[in-house]
């Protein structure tokens, strides 16, 4: 997926929801969510903006989904695929007009199934910031400013990445 194609499907939307995928284990009593923080959904509009840690580089892919897939291999019976929303926890106004404003992207790669890079932000028109940080060893971390902060100064590669932004303001 090139550039181009990454802002030609995303232009207009807004950020509805973040979607975080696991399993429950219905063995356990009360029953819990297990997360799988590798792989992490932003829901904007009709299509979800797949983030995926790749393994423990310190970066991620980035590509545009119709539905969302769980990534983690359920292998006993008592187990059930699932997700969870994260919107309550993570954007300032649920209920709001989340619009992407920008995507920012730092070290950015292209190739024929998605986007690679070392970090990514979401800024919605509200003002709100949302850092997505792929360095955490067990997938990603999300985040604003502060989280942004942490990268840049725990993340030797940070410090010289190039910054690549995709503005969805100024082409409606």
């Amino acid at each position: 997926m090139t550039l181009l194609e990454f802002r030609s499907r995303l232009l207009g939307s807004g950020l509805s929801d973040i979607l975080l995928p696991g399993f429950i284990d219905q063995d356990e009593v009360p029953v819990r969510f297990r997360s799988t923080p590798q792989t992490v959904y932003f829901e904007c509009n009709s299509v979800y903006l797949k983030i995926e840690a790749i393994s423990t580089t310190g970066s991620m892919k980035l590509s545009i989904d119709e539905k969302i897939e769980i990534p983690v291999q359920i292998e006993e019976e008592d187990m059930t695929a699932a997700v969870t929303s994260m919107r309550e926890q993570y954007i300032d106004d649920s209920d709001g007009k989340n619009d992407l404003s920008a995507i920012r992207l730092w070290n950015v790669s292209e190739d024929e199934t998605g986007l690679r890079c070392a970090a990514a932000q979401l800024d919605l028109v509200n003002g709100q910031q949302i850092f997505i940080d792929p360095t955490y060893h067990f997938g990603i971390r999300i985040g604003g400013s502060r989280q942004r902060h942490i990268w840049s100064d725990n993340w030797p590669a940070a410090k010289p990445a190039l910054e690549h932004v995709v503005s969805f303001i100024d082409a409606r």
